[in-house]
């Protein structure tokens, strides 16, 4: 029925925004921390990860949206629901929102990398 369909599509559209403030609110209790971990964590997820995959479409001449995809999804920062997770499991927060928060804003270098590297 119609009913349940828009009620799905609402609340699947909230999604978004009620993770995003979840995870708002565990970066605003957790004191961010720089550490060995952390640059190991940002260094392969951010940076090699995405160049792997780069390296992988160029070698097997992969293109359009199957190379840009393919690409793109492995340079993406964090997932949000990794930091929810650490912070409702107790199973070190303060490095899952370290993560979070600088491989997002690491990638507002890296995606445009992969963006030019793929053009």
């Amino acid at each position: 029925p119609q009913v349940i369909f828009s009620s799905i599509d609402s609340i699947s559209k909230a999604c978004v925004f009620v993770s995003l403030f979840t995870v708002g609110l565990a970066l605003y209790r957790t004191k961010i921390r720089f550490s060995k971990l952390l640059i190991f964590n940002l260094l392969m997820k951010s940076i090699f990860s995405g160049f792997i995959a780069w390296f992988i479409v160029m070698l097997f001449g992969i293109q359009g949206n199957s190379a840009r995809e393919m690409v793109y999804l492995l340079a993406m920062p964090t997932a949000t629901i990794a930091t929810v997770l650490a912070v409702q499991w107790n199973t070190r927060p303060e490095e899952a929102t370290s993560i979070y928060l600088a491989s997002t804003l690491l990638s507002l270098v890296t995606l445009p990398l992969f963006i030019y590297l793929l053009a």
